[in-house]
């Protein structure tokens, strides 16, 4: 897979490995235990990357509206209203794109990228110093700041407690697992038969 001029690839041994698309050389740039991101927007797609062979997955957006996390309850309440369109990537420019909340910080990056494609991280650094979304986590004002989140919004309708998400994923895990059992009965009696 592509993303930006990184080529991603590799997760038969439970690695992953990175190049430089710009850099011809056929060697990988980088090697890494896989793990899949964005797989704890829901469970039968944790199943899915660990059965693939991923090594551990990211469960990081759908966590944030849980009641045990400090964060300012109307920091949470924007989380859990929001939608999975309510996100936008940037900070590609500077080779660290992030997924973030669509906010007014959030547009004024990808603005000033798309003016500007070779624009340097000390111009952005106005706009995505963390501080500035700390401040979010405290006061709850969500319109500034680079608040990461993943499109797993849309499955964060609520505050409840931690327990709760957790619950969730396991039985979710569950019922995915239970939609594998009859596939890989089959590939081994086919296995067994060859």
């Amino acid at each position: 897979c592509a993303v930006g001029d990184r080529l991603v690839s590799g997760h038969q041994d439970g690695r992953v490995r990175g190049w430089d698309a710009r850099d011809r050389d056929d060697r990988p740039a980088w090697t890494a235990p896989a793990h899949r991101g964005r797989a704890g927007a829901g469970a039968a797609s944790c199943v899915a990357a660990l059965a693939g062979g991923a090594a551990g997955v990211v469960v990081g957006t759908r966590f944030l509206v849980a009641e045990e996390i400090t964060a300012h309850p109307d920091y949470k309440r924007a989380l859990s209203g929001a939608k999975e369109t309510d996100t936008m990537l940037s900070m590609s420019s500077v080779r660290n794109t992030i997924r973030t909340l669509r906010n007014e910080t959030s547009e004024t990056v990808a603005r000033l990228e798309a003016e500007n494609p070779e624009i340097g991280i000390e111009a952005l650094l106005p706009h995505v110093s963390g501080a500035i979304g700390r401040r979010a986590y405290e006061t709850g004002d969500v319109s500034r700041g680079m608040l990461s989140a993943g499109q797993a919004l849309g499955l964060t309708g609520q505050i409840e407690p931690l327990a709760a998400i957790i619950g969730r994923l396991e039985e979710e895990a569950r019922v995915a697992l239970a939609r594998l059992r009859p596939a890989i009965l089959q590939g081994q009696t086919q296995g067994e038969l060859a």
